[in-house]
């Protein structure tokens, strides 16, 4: 978690700063059931957001950052299933 944390410190001068700089986009992005409480997406009270906002951040990571999907479509092996 510190380390999204000084990410937001560097871009935005303090988490807040950023954390205002994801619900200014949100809005931007017509995402109207989500509100930001904190950089790292940890619960928080009034931290929230809808399926719905999500497809729209989805679509708006895809439509501008295709190579996202180089690192969102690497097979991942789950071991819960395996009996040992």
């Amino acid at each position: 978690m510190t380390g999204v944390v000084a990410m937001a410190e560097y871009i935005a001068g303090s988490e807040e700063a950023f954390v205002q700089m994801m619900n200014d986009k949100a809005k931007a992005l017509g995402m109207n059931d989500t509100t930001f409480k904190n950089c790292h997406g940890l619960d928080e009270d009034g931290h929230l957001t809808s399926s719905y906002d999500i497809a729209l951040m989805s679509r708006e990571l895809l439509n501008n950052h295709p190579s996202i999907t180089k690192y969102t479509t690497i097979w991942q092996e789950s071991l819960r299933d395996r009996k040992v």
